[in-house]
């Protein structure tokens, strides 16, 4: 995020992007990886194990060197990859499973065989997030269950109203590919 002003600068700078780039070549091996077809128990169970060390990586890094995800630091990356990797490990064991019907239209399942499509309605429909109607229930909720409980459900509702074109698409076999 560019710093306006007659100074104005880019507080992460380069030293921030390689750690950045890091990243995202962390993900695109993992990804690779599950490309390769091994079995799902043991490639999930490897994507787990590799997460969590990353995860104690990051942790341990962090005492010298701090886990700061505005300046994007190697020892946040660290943590955040591992516990992306670990989650992409255990989502993979639970979807991909050979035992595991897939369920066409189902919530994840959609926005996981459709995630361009997903993404691009999200962005398109998003102005309905600033609209009345989409906050009365966070307004109804909220002396209720309090802010922070009520600002889940504009959110919630939001999710379901992306879900049910792309569970549409999923249910007909339509999908974006690139």
């Amino acid at each position: 995020r560019y710093v306006k002003g007659p100074d104005g600068y880019d507080p992460e700078g380069l030293l921030s992007t390689l750690p950045a780039i890091a990243q995202g070549l962390l993900g695109t091996l993992a990804g690779d990886y599950i490309r390769r077809g091994l079995p799902v128990p043991f490639a999930a169970k490897r994507l787990l194990t590799a997460g969590l060390a990353s995860m104690a990586m990051g942790m341990l890094w962090g005492l010298v060197f701090p886990i700061a995800k505005s300046l994007w630091t190697s020892s946040f990356v660290l943590l955040s990859a591992g516990l992306t990797v670990a989650l992409l490990g255990a989502f993979h064991w639970w979807f991909d499973r050979d035992d595991r019907p897939a369920r066409k239209g189902d919530l994840l399942g959609s926005f996981g065989r459709n995630a361009i499509a997903a993404y691009v309605l999200h962005e398109v429909a998003s102005i309905i997030l600033t609209g009345d109607a989409i906050q009365m229930p966070f307004k109804w909720l909220a002396p209720v269950v309090g802010t922070q409980v009520a600002a889940l459900a504009p959110v919630a509702i939001f999710v379901l109203l992306v879900w049910y074109p792309i569970a549409y698409m999923d249910k007909r076999g339509w999908y974006l590919r690139v």
